[in-house]
Protein backbone atom coordinates (compact mmCIF):
# COMPACT_ATOMS: atom_id res chain seq x y z
CA UNK A 1 0.00 0.00 0.00
CA UNK A 2 1.35 3.42 -0.96
CA UNK A 3 1.65 6.30 1.45
CA UNK A 4 0.33 9.65 0.24
CA UNK A 5 1.07 12.99 1.82
CA UNK A 6 -1.55 15.70 1.31
CA UNK A 7 -1.18 19.28 2.47
CA UNK A 8 -4.23 21.54 2.40
CA UNK A 9 -2.94 24.93 1.29
CA UNK A 10 -6.24 26.85 1.28
CA UNK A 11 -9.95 26.34 1.87
CA UNK A 12 -11.42 28.37 -0.98
CA UNK A 13 -15.16 27.91 -0.48
CA UNK A 14 -17.79 25.77 1.20
CA UNK A 15 -20.05 24.55 -1.58
CA UNK A 16 -22.67 22.74 0.51
CA UNK A 17 -23.48 21.30 3.92
CA UNK A 18 -25.46 18.07 4.21
CA UNK A 19 -28.25 17.57 6.76
CA UNK A 20 -25.75 15.48 8.79
CA UNK A 21 -23.27 18.39 8.82
CA UNK A 22 -20.81 17.09 6.23
CA UNK A 23 -19.25 19.92 4.23
CA UNK A 24 -18.31 19.84 0.56
CA UNK A 25 -15.48 22.31 -0.01
CA UNK A 26 -13.32 23.60 -2.81
CA UNK A 27 -9.74 23.45 -1.55
CA UNK A 28 -6.23 23.92 -2.89
CA UNK A 29 -3.92 21.07 -1.95
CA UNK A 30 -0.50 19.61 -2.67
CA UNK A 31 0.04 15.85 -3.01
CA UNK A 32 3.47 14.38 -2.24
CA UNK A 33 5.18 17.74 -2.79
CA UNK A 34 3.79 18.10 -6.32
CA UNK A 35 2.18 21.09 -7.97
CA UNK A 36 -0.87 22.55 -6.21
CA UNK A 37 -4.25 21.26 -7.40
CA UNK A 38 -7.78 22.32 -6.64
CA UNK A 39 -10.07 19.64 -5.29
CA UNK A 40 -13.67 19.32 -4.36
CA UNK A 41 -13.55 17.31 -1.14
CA UNK A 42 -16.25 16.19 1.26
CA UNK A 43 -15.38 16.56 4.95
CA UNK A 44 -17.15 14.65 7.71
CA UNK A 45 -18.61 16.42 10.74
CA UNK A 46 -15.40 15.89 12.74
CA UNK A 47 -13.30 17.41 9.92
CA UNK A 48 -11.72 14.22 8.58
CA UNK A 49 -11.45 13.91 4.84
CA UNK A 50 -13.47 11.53 2.72
CA UNK A 51 -14.03 11.22 -1.03
CA UNK A 52 -12.40 13.69 -3.37
CA UNK A 53 -12.15 14.80 -6.98
CA UNK A 54 -9.00 16.59 -8.06
CA UNK A 55 -8.97 19.28 -10.73
CA UNK A 56 -5.90 20.60 -12.50
CA UNK A 57 -5.63 24.35 -13.08
CA UNK A 58 -6.74 23.82 -16.67
CA UNK A 59 -9.77 21.77 -15.58
CA UNK A 60 -10.67 24.39 -13.00
CA UNK A 61 -10.52 27.12 -15.65
CA UNK A 62 -12.75 25.01 -17.91
CA UNK A 63 -15.19 24.53 -15.04
CA UNK A 64 -15.21 28.28 -14.36
CA UNK A 65 -15.88 29.03 -18.03
CA UNK A 66 -18.68 26.49 -18.14
CA UNK A 67 -20.29 27.87 -15.00
CA UNK A 68 -20.01 31.44 -16.27
CA UNK A 69 -21.93 30.42 -19.40
CA UNK A 70 -24.98 28.93 -17.69
CA UNK A 71 -27.93 30.77 -16.28
CA UNK A 72 -28.78 29.85 -12.72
Amino acid sequence: MSNYNITILEEIATLSVSPRGEEKKLIKSRWNGGAPKCEIRKFSVDGTKSRREALTKSELLSLRDALNNIEL
